[in-house]
């Protein structure tokens, strides 16, 4: 197996870049995103990531899974001195709604508009029904709108 690329030349290119993503994808103070993206890479030197693996996607992605795994901690020991507890799972709900509010942001009112018929159950027929729009203007805006969305910053 091919070795990982060096793990102080992965730092220095994606570290800054990794931190500013955590901070705006989950709304964390710079403080927080850096503790997320530093356990990613100590994960990262430790040998964790596989070769085909994208390196800037595999950081992010476990980044943002420490970043999580942070605020269910200080989240935790919030609700113990409080007298109301609220379960763990909302923090998730809430960033992934916070993640699919930002993908949405992204997408162009067009793009918007047909994937959200698309996921509302209709087919590329009745969108172009509704729409007043061809065929291939609805599968072009789908399929973009999905490019957009899978392009995770």
């Amino acid at each position: 197996m091919d070795e990982l690329p060096d793990p102080g030349e992965t730092f220095r290119a994606h570290h800054d870049e990794l931190v500013l993503a955590i901070q705006r994808r989950l709304e964390v103070d710079r403080a927080m995103a850096e503790d997320a993206v530093s356990l990613a890479f100590l994960q990262y030197a430790a040998g964790k990531a596989r070769r085909e693996h994208n390196v800037g996607g595999w950081l992010f992605t476990t980044a943002r899974r420490e970043a999580l795994r942070l605020l269910r901690q200080d989240f935790h020991l919030e609700s113990l001195d409080s007298e109301h507890d609220v379960p763990i799972d909302v923090l998730d709900e809430t960033a992934e709604a916070h993640e699919a509010l930002h993908g949405l942001a992204r997408l162009t009112d067009n793009q918007r508009q047909a994937l959200g018929l698309f996921v509302g159950g209709h087919s590329y027929v009745e969108i172009c029904e509704l729409t007043g729009k061809t065929y291939t203007w609805v599968n072009r805006h789908i399929a973009e709108a999905r490019a957009v969305l899978r392009r995770k910053r």
